[in-house]
């Protein structure tokens, strides 16, 4: 397909989401599910709609065919308190979204990272990304991918050092997870 045919399908469908609200939808009704089962958790949940330069970017970087492919367009984050609360809100989402993949970065971290991603199809038949994660490990991740990852200077070899390291030495220190 046609860069210029992409970069427009791409801008309009960041446009529709964020001119819907689309990810403020999905978030109250992932906060909705949730409080059905639980109406105590003490959770944060956060969306966004990545923006036309990173979508853009995924898509030439991961040579996609077509915008469909990019599965996290639109992302909720839900921090927990600990493992066994991300563990329950799993099942909690799996019993009420249509859920086509699911990706434990917690039982098999990927670099160090951890954390769980689910992918749902949406009733508007678009898919969109979950992560369910504790604070540390939001923390964690945010210190490697504003310092490591996203660093253009670092080679990719020190980039594969430093971040399990990092994650690891920042989820030791803080032993309750």
């Amino acid at each position: 397909m046609q860069k210029s045919k992409i970069k427009t399908e791409l801008k309009e469908k960041i446009n529709y989401l964020s001119n819907n609200n689309i990810d403020k939808k999905i978030e109250a009704k992932i906060k909705n599910i949730i409080n059905k089962y639980d109406k105590d958790s003490h959770i944060k949940i956060n969306s966004r709609i990545k923006d036309y330069e990173s979508a853009f970017s995924k898509y030439n970087k991961k040579h996609y065919k077509n915008i469909e492919e990019i599965e996290d367009l639109l992302g909720i984050m839900i921090i927990c308190e600990n493992k066994k609360q991300i563990e329950q809100i799993l099942k909690y989402l799996q019993n009420e979204l249509n859920i086509i993949c699911i990706q434990n970065y917690i039982k098999k971290p990927k670099m160090g990272y951890r954390s769980i991603h689910i992918n749902v199809k949406s009733e508007l038949g678009f898919i969109y990304e979950i992560q369910l994660k504790t604070e540390i490990m939001n923390i964690a991740q945010n210190i490697v991918h504003d310092h490591i990852y996203k660093n253009k200077m670092m080679p990719n070899i020190l980039k594969k050092i430093l971040s399990p390291l990092l994650f690891n030495i920042i989820l030791l220190f803080y032993k309750k997870e």
